[in-house]
């Protein structure tokens, strides 16, 4: 847990290395639980702050009986200006993302470089001489 956070002491690092090679279950159950408990926080806040939201639109909706009324005009406006600019998005995304995909596949296409050509050529004599020697 604590080597991936950056601001870790070489003093920490050596601690969780004894403590998950040497040390007995409950010393790891005990140093996992504590690790658990100090980097749990900030992404159950952030996540916090996102599900409040949602449920506020939620508890705004139930209020208003948008919920309860498929015709209630909410549900109009929403398809009138939500849907629309949805699809633009997503056609958009997906057209930034086919552009990406084209230019993996054209890097992939091109010959490769002289270091890579070494490997693919040493691969293949490999490769070669093991089909060789099972026929």
């Amino acid at each position: 847990m604590l080597l991936a956070a950056p601001e870790a002491s070489a003093e920490a690092l050596r601690h969780e290395h004894a403590v998950l090679t040497q040390g007995g279950f409950l010393e790891v159950v005990a140093f996992r639980s504590l690790a658990f408990a100090l980097t749990l926080p900030p992404p159950l806040f952030i996540q916090g702050i996102g599900a409040l939201g949602w449920f506020c639109l939620g508890l705004a909706a139930v209020r208003v009986g948008a919920i309860h009324d498929a015709a209630h005009p909410v549900w109009a406006a929403l398809r009138r200006w939500c849907l629309p600019a949805g699809v633009a998005l997503t056609v958009a995304a997906a057209l930034v993302a086919t552009l990406g995909y084209l230019g993996v596949i054209a890097a992939l296409a091109r010959p490769p470089g002289p270091i890579m050509a070494r490997v693919l050529a040493a691969g293949g004599r490999a490769s070669a001489s093991i089909s060789a020697s099972r026929s």
